[in-house]
């Protein structure tokens, strides 16, 4: 099971048009992006997944994109040339049914009852368990709990951009498919009042 934004799939093109274009994250522009199916895969994620393909792994994308745009992302993946299995529906939406909601637990556990998970791969620490409203503390706790599996069934991959631990700090998370409604890193020089390197959102 993998996550797809920043797991598979490179947004850092869409972060660029924002900064080009003196944007902020929103709905609208993510959800055109997205639709474009442009976005680049994420260097060996492709080699990666084609391998476990080959040896007879069922690949599945776990993403909290929301389920309108599953199919521009099954559209980008596919172009890619990323493994689809063409049996079974191995990419997974936020909403895609009523009870799989941001919380991907539902959607792992979904597929736990038709096959053994031998691998999380994701970029945030909700990719491999439930940690949205953690604190500090408490994801310290979890991590040290599952100390185990890191590196060896569950492979994290960095992403210093946005994430479930910018809530944790006391802000809102960046994530692109998460209005965000705290101040943001880009720079603005024409926001009066405004420290220098940040603009603040409406």
């Amino acid at each position: 099971i993998l996550d797809v934004d920043e797991t598979v799939l490179d947004n850092t093109p869409y972060q660029a048009r924002l900064l080009e274009d003196g944007e902020l994250y929103g709905p609208v522009s993510w959800g055109a992006w997205v639709a474009e199916a442009q976005a680049p895969a994420i260097p060996g994620a492709l080699e990666f997944t084609r391998t476990a393909a080959g040896t007879g792994v069922t690949v599945f994308y776990v993403t909290n994109r929301d389920s309108a745009l599953e199919d521009a992302t099954r559209a980008n993946l596919h172009r890619l040339g990323f493994p689809l299995a063409q049996d079974t529906d191995v990419i997974l939406t936020r909403g895609e049914r009523p009870e799989w909601g941001s919380d991907k637990s539902t959607r792992r556990a979904y597929v736990a009852q038709s096959f053994r998970i031998v691998l999380l791969v994701g970029d945030d620490l909700n990719d491999f368990v439930a940690a949205d409203r953690a604190s500090v503390a408490e994801r310290s706790d979890l991590v040290g709990t599952y100390r185990a599996n890191w590196g060896t069934r569950w492979i994290v991959l960095p992403n210093p951009m946005y994430g479930s631990w910018e809530r944790s700090l006391g802000g809102v998370s960046r994530r692109p498919d998460r209005p965000r409604n705290r101040p943001s890193r880009y720079p603005s020089p024409t926001a009066p009042g405004t420290a220098p390197g940040w603009r603040s959102c409406s």
